[in-house]
C-alpha cells in the first residue's frame, strides 16, 4: 500500500469502498487529497490582528543536493517533520497528528470490512473453490500420478491464493488453517514426484468421504494446536526487518523483545507495543519498535545471554561477564543501568523468581540473589558451597543450566545437566532453611528446562521438567522410585548429619559416643502421611573434621552400621566410639522404598586428651 502527494501538501486519507479484485482477492485503496485550501479573509485597515506564524518548511533551492538519500525522509524534511539530523522538526506536532488520523481511518476500515458485502462474497468464493477442490481430488483415483501432480499444483496455487487473501485480511485463524493444509498439499506432491521417478504409483484416496475427513481433520487440528509464524515481520515485509537469527526472547512492557544475534550479540530489538509484527524502528511515537542502535539507551556493553523482565517495571540484560538492566520503555525515556560489571550469567535459563520477586542466578560468583528493589547481588554459595565452580566445570557449549522455583516445597532446583547424555548434578535450595542439598537425576531425567505450571486445581500445579528423553515430569512425594521411561529406577538417598566436636572446649580433647536413638516417622492409625520405610544409620569418628568429610564422601567402612526396619523409635544403639569428631549417615538404597527422620538423639561424654 504506497501514498503520494504533492511536494509542499500535507497528506490525507480518504477510505473508499472495498474492491474486489478478478483474482479473489480484496485490493484496498487508500488515495491521498491535498488539504482544501482556504480563501484569505479580507484585509481590516484599521485593525491590526496579531500575525499568525506559518507551517515552518525547509524549502531547497533548486541547485541544492538533497539532504536525504531516502525520498520518504527527504518529503518528512521537506515538509518541516524532521530537521536535517533526522530529529523532530518545527511541524512535528502536525505530523503525529495526521499519522494518529492515518492509523484512525485504517483501524475503521478495518473493523468495518468483516461485515462488508466485499467480504461476503470473498467467502462465497472461498467457499466455491473448497467444493472445487473436493471435486478435483475425486478424479484423482481415475487418473495417473502425472495427472495427479498437475492437480495438486493446481490445488496448491489456489490454496496459497486464498491464504494471501486471508493474510491481507489479517484473518489469522484463517492464515494458519489455510498453511497447514498448504504443508499437506506440498508434502503429496513430494510423495508423488518421488513414485513417478520410482514409477510406483500410490494409491488414491478411496471416496470423496476420505477428503472429507482428511479435511476435517486438518481443520480440528489448526483451531486446537498451537499456531506457528514463518521467521519474518508481518505482512509481507512491510513492517520492517528482523534479525537473520535472534536466539533470546521475552515479554516487556506488552513489547516481542529479542536478542541473542550471533552477528550482533550486543543488540536487542523491540516491536511495537502490541503488535509483535511490527519492526520498522521509525515511526517517531511513544510505542514505536525500538532497538538498541536506534534509542537513547544504546546497546549492551556486553553479550548477552539472557533476557530476564520483571513485570513492567524493568528488564535485565544477563550478559557473559557483566549485569545491567533496563529501567522504563525506551521509546519513552527508557535507560539503561549497570548492576554488576564483573559476574555475568551462565545461560538464558539460568534464573528464576521465586514467589516474593526475588531473583536467582547462576554467574560466574555461583548461585546468587537478587532482592526484590534492590539491585544488590548477594552470593549464596560462596560459604556453603566454595568450589562449586570449580566442582561442576560446567561449559556453555557443553551444558545447560537451568533454576527453577518449586513453590510447594519453597525452593529452587538448579539443574547442571549435560547436553550430549543428560547426565547431571544438581542442587535444593531451601529458602526457609538456606541450605543447599545435593542430587542427581536419572540421565532421562536430565532437565533441559523448568516452568511451574500454576493450574486452577491446586493438586495439578507444580514445578515441571523438560527432560532429556523428551518427556516431562515433576516431582511425586508419594513415588518410592525415578520413572525413566519404560522402566523404574531404584532411588538412592543418602544425608550427613552435621558432623559433632565431641569435644568442643578443648581443641586438644576428645569425646566417647555412649548411645545413639533414633525414632523413623509414622507409626500413627490413620492420617494422611505414608509411613517410613528402613534405614541403614553409619557412624563415622576421625581426629579432624575435613578426614572425616572424606572418609564419609569416599565410601569408607564405618565404625558403627546398623540396619533399622519399621516406624516410631528403634533400639538405642550402645557401642562405643572415642575420637575428636563424630559424623552420623543415614542412608537408603532399597527398591521401592522411602524413608523419613523424626528425631535422632546422641549421648557423648568427654574422654580425656587426644594422643600423639
Amino acid at each position: 500500500m504506497t501514498t503520494e502527494a504533492k511536494k509542499d501538501e500535507p497528506l490525507f486519507l480518504d477510505t473508499p469502498e472495498p474492491k474486489v479484485t478478478d483474482e479473489g482477492g480484496l485490493d484496498i485503496v487508500l488515495e491521498t487529497k491535498p488539504a482544501e485550501k482556504k480563501e484569505p479573509e479580507p484585509k481590516v485597515e484599521d485593525k491590526k490582528e496579531p500575525e499568525v506564524k506559518k507551517d515552518e518548511k525547509s524549502e531547497p533551492k533548486a541547485d541544492d543536493k538533497p539532504v536525504f538519500d531516502d525520498p520518504k525522509r527527504q518529503t518528512m524534511f521537506e515538509e518541516g517533520y524532521i530537521d536535517k539530523d533526522g530529529k523532530p522538526g518545527p511541524n512535528h506536532d502536525k505530523f503525529v497528528k495526521l499519522y494518529g488520523e492515518k492509523k484512525d481511518l485504517e483501524r475503521q476500515l478495518r473493523d468495518g470490512i468483516d461485515n462488508s458485502p466485499a467480504i461476503q462474497e470473498v467467502k462465497s468464493m472461498l467457499q466455491n473453490l473448497i467444493e472445487r477442490n473436493k471435486v478435483l481430488e475425486e478424479q484423482i483415483a481415475d487418473s495417473g500420478a502425472e495427472s495427479r501432480l498437475g492437480r495438486l499444483d493446481v490445488q496448491l496455487a489456489e490454496l496459497e491464493s486464498q491464504q494471501a487473501t486471508a493474510k491481507d485480511d489479517m484473518d489469522m485463524d484463517k492464515f494458519s488453517s489455510l498453511n497447514d493444509k498448504i504443508v499437506e498439499v506440498k508434502m503429496a506432491l513430494r510423495d508423488e514426484e518421488a513414485a513417478l521417478k520410482q514409477g510406483d504409483e500410490p494409491a488414491a484416496p478411496a471416496n470423496a468421504v476420505a477428503i472429507d475427513a482428511e479435511w476435517a481433520t486438518a481443520v480440528v487440528e489448526a483451531s486446537t494446536a498451537p499456531h506457528g509464524y514463518d521467521w519474518t515481520v508481518y505482512p509481507g515485509g512491510a513492517s520492517g526487518s528482523l534479525p537473520a537469527k535472534a536466539y533470546l526472547g521475552c515479554w516487556y512492557r506488552g513489547r516481542a523483545v529479542l536478542s541473542g544475534n550471533p552477528n550482533d550479540p550486543h543488540q536487542w530489538y523491540m516491536s511495537r507495543q502490541l503488535n509483535p509484527f511490527d519492526f520498522a524502528y521509525v515511526a517517531n511515537d511513544a510505542q514505536t519498535p525500538v532497538a538498541g542502535t536506534n534509542a537513547d539507551a544504546g546497546k549492551v556493553g556486553d553479550i548477552v545471554r539472557a533476557l530476564i523482565p520483571f513485570h513492567d517495571d524493568y528488564m535485565i540484560f544477563g550478559c557473559a561477564s557483566s549485569m545491567h538492566y533496563l529501567q522504563g520503555d525506551p521509546a519513552a525515556g527508557g535507560e539503561l543501568y549497570s548492576i554488576d560489571d564483573f559476574s555475568g550469567i551462565f545461560g538464558a535459563q539460568s534464573w528464576c523468581f521465586d514467589k516474593t520477586g526475588d531473583l536467582y542466578l547462576f554467574g560466574d560468583d555461583g548461585i546468587s540473589r537478587i532482592k526484590r528493589g534492590t539491585i544488590f547481588v548477594e552470593n549464596l554459595s560462596v560459604v556453603t558451597l566454595p568450589k562449586l565452580l570449580e566442582n561442576e566445570a560446567a561449559d556453555p557449549t557443553t551444558h545447560r543450566i537451568v533454576l527453577g522455583y518449586d513453590k510447594r516445597r519453597d525452593g529452587i532446583v538448579i539443574a547442571i545437566t549435560k547436553l550430549s547424555d543428560g547426565s547431571n548434578s544438581n542442587y535444593f535450595y531451601d529458602i526457609k532453611g538456606d541450605g543447599f542439598f545435593p542430587e542427581t537425576y536419572p540421565d532421562e531425567c536430565g532437565p533441559y528446562s523448568m516452568l511451574y505450571y500454576s493450574a486452577n486445581s491446586e493438586t495439578n500445579a507444580d514445578l515441571l521438567f523438560g527432560c532429556k528423553d523428551g518427556y516431562i515430569r515433576s516431582f511425586d512425594d508419594t513415588a518410592k522410585d525415578d520413572d525413566i521411561g519404560g522402566s523404574d529406577q531404584t532411588i538412592s538417598s543418602h544425608v550427613l548429619m552435621p558432623i559433632q566436636d565431641l569435644s568442643s572446649e578443648d581443641d586438644d580433647g576428645q569425646g566417647r559416643l555412649s548411645s545413639i536413638t533414633l525414632e523413623l516417622s509414622g507409626g500413627a492409625s490413620g492420617g494422611d502421611h505414608s509411613d517410613s520405610d528402613g534405614a541403614t544409620l553409619d557412624v563415622h569418628v576421625r581426629d579432624s573434621a575435613e578426614k572425616l568429610v572424606e572418609a564419609v564422601k569416599d565410601g569408607d567402612t564405618p565404625l558403627i552400621r546398623r540396619a533399622f526396619s519399621g516406624t516410631g523409635r528403634q533400639k538405642r544403639i550402645r557401642k562405643k566410639a572415642r575420637g575428636k569428631w563424630l559424623g552420623i549417615v543415614l542412608k537408603n538404597s532399597t527398591v521401592s522404598e522411602s524413608w523419613s527422620l523424626s528425631k535422632l538423639s546422641v549421648i557423648t561424654k568427654i574422654a580425656g586428651r587426644i594422643k600423639g
